[in-house]
Order: C-alpha cells, then structure tokens, then sequence
C-alpha cells in the first residue's frame, strides 16, 4: 500500500526499505506453521500540529530518522509546508492516514 506520512522523498525512501513486505510476513508466519492468515489494511486517520511533527522528526521519534543528520532533518522540516500544503488546515494541523497492515493467522 501507498506510505501516507507527511514526509520527504529520501524519509520515504528509508522508510519503504526496512518495512518488511506483507508477502515476507505472510511467508514466516506459513513457516512458523500457521495457516488461514488474512491480511487487513485499516487507514487510521490522523491530525497533527505541523509544529509538533516537525519536533517530533527532530527527535528522531522513529527509526527513519535516524539515517539522516541533524541539518538535514531541520532542512527536511523547514519543506514540509511546501510539500504537504494540501494536507495543512487553517490551524496548520497536517491531516494523514496511518495505514496498518493487520495479519491474523490460526495455528493448529
């Protein structure tokens, strides 16, 4: 599915490359011995202030950010209004979907 962060090209990049895929998962959970696995994508709608994720990537809240130096991150930062100015409201709170990947399997 499509990443939905309010982030940059290179953040999206990292990101996408430590995500393991849902064919991988579903691959080690049939290995591990389970069966009947099903695979739910749920968006989880989310607002922000911009403020507080730009401070939050800053701080390097996920994994992500941490192949990136600290002046990137800020200059990162000073483009997001750019970047997502369609998903910024009149307060500049940033709108987005948090998209999980939800797996159940049965093990007999």
């Amino acid at each position: 599915r499509n990443l939905d962060y309010p982030l940059w090209k290179q953040a999206e990049d990292v990101w996408a490359q430590y995500q393991p895929s849902t064919e991988l998962l579903r691959h080690e959970l049939q290995t591990a011995g389970f069966d009947r696995i099903h695979v739910e994508y749920l968006d989880y709608p989310c607002r922000i202030p911009l403020q507080t994720w730009q401070t939050m990537i800053q701080q390097r809240f996920w994994s992500t950010f941490s192949y990136f130096t600290n002046s990137q991150l800020r200059d990162a930062c000073q483009e997001l209004p750019r970047l997502h100015a369609n998903r910024l409201d009149a307060d500049d709170n940033l709108h987005f979907n948090d998209r999980l990947v939800v797996l159940t399997a049965h093990h007999d």
